[in-house]
């Protein structure tokens, strides 16, 4: 019994640390960020009834319950937009944008895949993972892409797709 409540705890751990999307109260405390959400304005949030997801692809149909049920509470992303994310396993993540209004699910991720190194790693920095308001159109990616080149990227949502505003490669710690 205390092997299966090690492993659970050991479960916890490492799954609490994945590249979830952070709650607004979190979203505040990284000022020390280059870019800020209030700088991003969406304009109004939507009220409409979320439109169901139209699933077009096959990345699409494979999340289909993750898209819809993300789609089903709102817009939380650029006024109307939902962003629906999963796990990929060990930390990585892939996530779709849902326009609420319309249906449409846009594939067009700046990336295959993102992973939130354990926070206390060898790096010494506390990755955040995908960062995002309802009322901006500011994306900030704070982790390692695929391509391995860890550090904090900002992204803009205009005209449906994801502009690579800047790259704050990670520093080492000294501590």
């Amino acid at each position: 019994m205390k092997d299966f409540a090690a492993l659970f705890l050991i479960s916890l751990l490492f799954n609490g640390y994945s590249s979830r999307p952070q709650s607004p109260s979190l979203q505040q405390k990284n000022s020390d960020w280059s870019l800020k959400f209030d700088d991003f304005s969406a304009g109004r949030i939507s009220k409409r009834r979320p439109a169901r997801p139209l699933l077009v692809t096959e990345t699409d149909r494979m999340f289909r319950t993750t898209i819809r049920q993300a789609a089903r509470k709102g817009p939380n992303f650029a006024g109307h937009y939902s962003v629906a994310y999963w796990g990929r396993g060990s930390g990585l993540t892939s996530f779709v944008v849902v326009d609420v209004i319309t249906g449409h699910v846009y594939d067009s991720a700046p990336f295959g895949f993102f992973d939130v190194p354990f926070r206390g790693a060898y790096t010494g920095r506390q990755y955040e993972g995908l960062v995002y308001r309802p009322d901006s159109r500011l994306l900030v990616a704070d982790g390692c892409p695929e391509n391995g080149k860890c550090g904090t990227y900002y992204y803009e949502w205009k005209k449906n797709s994801f502009t690579l505003l800047r790259f704050d490669p990670l520093e080492l710690s000294t501590k």
